[in-house]
């Protein structure tokens, strides 16, 4: 699996031939192991191989039966259970295969039963439409634009402004909201192109272009579990998560940070896995200005990974990171913020770590990342101060590497600044409605910053604004999406065992109370792993 892009119109002009063709050519440092064309009526599928399952080596995507045509940039987790649900007893079926007897068999309700990541375009001949989707956490990524005569749908975002018909016109409210650590859900910074929400589908005909949600995050708390237990469990899905994760061909590798959560996926892969691998990046010092007071901190952080990797006995590679300027690498700076802006200058460093995974035959590394987003998000600063919590609040701001500054004010006051203006001007001035214009472009800026909940002053707060921006973070839109384009050129796939939507759903369950022990954190996501 790796990428795809598609003509949804009349192939026979031959525009839509060069769009087409061109558009392959833009993602083409995808394909290792080489790209597959699909040519049918009105639609024009492409995608580019990189084999990292042992079932799809040799498969030529895209595939097409009984009218329906897929190209799929993913991976499925749970094929036993769909293939006992398609009562098809051949081993060795490929994901693709799966997905598309799934399709066949159940339409657009079969991506709710999909567990892994997935980006997928399907055409439909008998309906006469193609369908777009998405995973439930967001892992891979998919964009599309509406044309005169149809659609072009691309991995990346740059290659569909190849078509006249799309702008590569920037965006103002994206890159306002950017500015402001907001995000508008389905847009990007190209005007004319939107992206496919995690969770969701996206129905492309002739004339008409509709989204539809097929996964939602439900609250069912688990009330009849102890602590120990909830542990217990959430062990049991980090295990089977990282079990995924690990299948594929040639050696598996790990992004081992030092941190919490890359030594627990390290741990745990080192009891399946005999010959993994560990790929680290060390400082002998940080920077200046990132955002950390101590300067220890980078020191002690590579004593972490010595000490991690020595107890795993995992062969660890040490890129070291303050001999390898940010921007020192022109093509790699171009490529990486072809669609995005310069949300994280570490691309750089981790193009030569993919590099010398590549040069290792390792095709696929599990990195910890999206960890801290299960013991909570910046929104729990905020969340914790409109509580008047303030022991927790102190404990919180202090045991965090950024600023003190950095979380108490932007990640604390500002968002609030909305609920002041709220509780204290509607009261005084009840008749006049809206806010004077003297303040207001200031308000509704401030009110942009807020976290998006109507519960407050609860447990549910912390909860419910956590997971309000899960799905469509900077880290998911533009850092992790630019770290995956570096490792696919590379010929590397990146995997995330915390993005599991089941461990997603479990940690969404947890009573709120025990999401609030130890000021803010989940103490039994470290306990239990």
């Amino acid at each position: 699996m790796s990428g795809l892009a598609a003509v949804y119109e009349d192939h026979s002009d031959s525009l839509a031939q060069h769009v087409f063709e061109e558009m392959l050519e833009r993602i083409s440092y995808r394909a290792t192991d080489g790209e597959g064309v699909l040519r049918r009526d009105t639609i024009l599928i492409g995608h580019q191989h990189l084999y990292t399952t042992p079932e799809e080596r040799e498969e030529d995507q895209p595939l097409i039966d009984d009218g329906v045509a897929v190209a799929l940039d993913g991976r499925i987790d749970n094929r036993t259970d769909l293939l006992a649900m398609l009562s098809i007893e051949k081993e060795g079926l490929t994901d693709t295969e799966i997905f598309l007897q799934l399709y066949i068999k159940y339409g657009v309700e079969c991506f709710s039963k999909i567990i892994g990541p997935f980006a997928i375009c399907i055409w439909d001949k008998k309906e006469n439409r193609v369908v777009l989707a998405r995973d439930k956490t967001g892992i891979r990524h998919l964009f599309y634009a509406r044309t005169d005569h149809g659609a072009v749908i691309c991995s990346d975002m740059h290659p569909l402004t190849v078509h006249p018909d799309v702008r590569a016109a920037v965006n103002s409210d994206v890159a306002l909201s950017y500015l402001l650590q907001r995000q508008i859900p389905g847009k990007t910074f190209y005007t004319d192109i939107q992206a496919v929400l995690p969770g969701e589908y996206v129905s492309i005909s002739s004339d008409n272009i509709s989204t539809h949600r097929y996964w939602e995050l439900e609250h069912h708390e688990h009330r009849l579990h102890t602590t120990d237990s909830l542990e217990e469990m959430l062990y049991e899905l980090i295990h089977e998560a990282i079990k995924c994760r690990l299948r594929g061909v040639n050696p598996s590798g790990v992004m081992l940070s030092g941190g919490v959560d890359s030594t627990t996926v390290a741990g745990i892969a080192t009891t399946m896995c005999d010959d993994l691998r560990g790929y680290s990046v060390v400082f002998d010092e940080y920077p200046a200005g990132i955002g950390f007071e101590n300067p220890s901190v980078a020191t002690e952080e590579t004593e972490r990974i010595h000490k991690a990797a020595q107890t795993f006995g995992i062969d660890t590679v040490e890129i070291t990171g303050n001999r390898i300027c940010p921007f020192s690498n022109e093509e790699v700076h171009e490529f990486t913020f072809a669609d995005n802006p310069c949300h994280t200058t570490t691309q750089a460093v981790n193009n030569v770590m993919f590099q010398r995974a590549a040069a290792d035959s390792c095709r696929i590394l599990l990195t910890g990342h999206d960890a801290e987003y299960l013991r909570g998000t910046y929104l729990r600063i905020a969340d914790l101060l409109r509580r008047g919590s303030i022991r927790k609040l102190i404990k919180e701001i202090v045991s965090d590497d950024a600023a003190v500054t950095t979380n108490l004010l932007n990640l604390g006051c500002y968002p609030l600044i909305a609920d002041c203006l709220d509780a204290t001007y509607s009261p005084a001035f009840p008749d006049q409605t809206p806010i004077p214009k003297i303040i207001g472009d200031e308000y509704n800026l401030f009110r942009e910053l807020r976290p998006p909940t109507t519960h407050r002053f609860s447990f549910e707060t912390l909860k419910n604004t956590r997971f309000a921006e899960l799905f469509d973070t900077d880290i998911n839109r533009y850092a992790k999406y630019a770290a995956r384009r570096v490792a696919l050129k590379n010929g590397v796939e990146l995997r995330y065992p915390f993005s599991d939507a089941r461990i997603v759903e479990f940690i969404v369950a947890v009573p709120a109370g025990e999401l609030l022990q130890g000021g803010g954190a989940v103490p039994f996501i470290q306990s239990s792993t």
